[in-house]
C-alpha cells in the first residue's frame, strides 16, 4: 500500500539505514562472511553476551515484537 512504501522509502532514506550499511560493507571487508574472522567475531560476541547476561536489567513488561509495518511505526513514534 501507499503508507507502506512511504515508511520504506523513509526508512530507507533514514541516517540510521544508512550507517548500518556502511557498517555492514566494513564488516564484509574486515570479516568477510565464511572466513575465520567472521567466525571468531561470532564466537566473541557470544562470549561478551554471556559474561553480561548476569548483569543486564529484567524487563517487567513482556516484549512482544511489532509486527508489520504499523506495529513498527508505533514503537518508533
Amino acid at each position: 500500500s501507499a503508507v507502506d512504501a512511504t515508511a520504506v522509502t523513509s526508512f530507507r532514506t533514514s541516517q540510521a539505514y544508512k550507517w548500518a550499511e556502511r557498517l555492514l560493507k566494513v564488516k564484509g571487508v574486515l570479516a568477510p562472511p565464511g572466513s575465520i574472522r567472521a567466525a571468531v567475531g561470532r564466537k566473541s560476541v557470544g562470549l561478551l553476551k554471556a559474561i553480561t547476561r548476569p548483569f543486564r536489567r529484567k524487563s517487567k513488561v513482556p516484549t512482544i515484537p511489532p509486527v508489520g509495518w504499523d506495529g513498527v511505526r508505533q514503537r518508533v513514534d
